[in-house]
């Protein structure tokens, strides 16, 4: 999706505060002057008597974090709260997509990590409702990237970790209270070292036949949708690793 797109969606949203559905928030990051966007779904049921375990959404590059609904539907009825987080704003500079990307891209994702962080301290440790000691990160493609590295730094609120495709950062070894499940698309491979050889307690990879890496949000077909939500809320509730 092209920043034009994606922008003039996220000035829309951002705008219609008084509308159903998610409640969008812009949260001011003065340590790095930067604004940002986030969209907060969660039940009447999570309250600061019952606080509703979280997910913090990550999107692909140059995608809305908005563009994701058919997870977040899901993930809130099964008792999650979830708050989408807009990392990347048409301003930034472009991601390098030569050269050794993993080097040059890492600055991208360690940027987006500490967005993550900064969501935590400045929404999920102030607002009832949510249990900040109970967070999921998920993450599309460099979305996933971001979370994986976040991850991997083993924040004691972390709890849970699942990627839709992600290629670059590799996956954090689960245990110690950590999860972790990455969805697999058919069409690229991820880089060497990014996937456990040999199966691991408490990790999921799991392959998904005819799944296009740039389908997993909401313009991709129905099918794939249903399975990503399927086998995400699964893994979370149950601990199933199932397509």
């Amino acid at each position: 999706m092209r920043w034009g797109a994606a922008l003039a969606l996220l000035a829309g949203l951002v705008s219609a505060s008084a509308a159903p559905g998610p409640v969008p928030l812009i949260l001011r990051d003065d340590a790095r002057g930067r604004d940002v966007p986030v969209w907060l779904d969660q039940a009447s049921a999570c309250t600061a008597a019952s606080p509703c375990p979280v997910v913090l959404l990550s999107p692909g590059w140059g995608i809305p974090a908005t563009a994701y609904r058919f997870l977040v539907e899901a993930l809130v009825q099964a008792g999650y709260a979830v708050v989408a987080v807009q990392d990347q704003m048409p301003t930034d500079a472009p991601m390098p997509n030569t050269g050794d990307l993993r080097r040059d891209r890492t600055p991208f994702w360690q940027r987006g990590a500490t967005t993550l962080r900064f969501v935590h301290a400045a929404l999920l440790s102030r607002r009832p409702g949510l249990d900040a000691q109970r967070v999921v990160l998920l993450g599309h493609s460099h979305g996933g990237d971001v979370s994986a590295t976040l991850a991997a730094e083993r924040p004691a609120w972390v709890t849970g970790l699942v990627t839709l495709d992600h290629r670059r950062v590799p996956l954090p070894a689960a245990g110690e209270g950590l999860r972790v499940l990455s969805l697999r698309g058919s069409d690229f491979p991820a880089d060497p070292g990014v996937l456990p050889t040999a199966p691991v307690t408490g990790s999921c990879v799991l392959p998904l036949a005819a799944a296009r890496h740039d389908d997993m949000h909401d313009g991709g077909p129905a099918d794939l949708r249903a399975r990503l939500q399927r086998a995400t809320v699964e893994f979370l509730l149950k601990g199933r690793c199932e397509p």
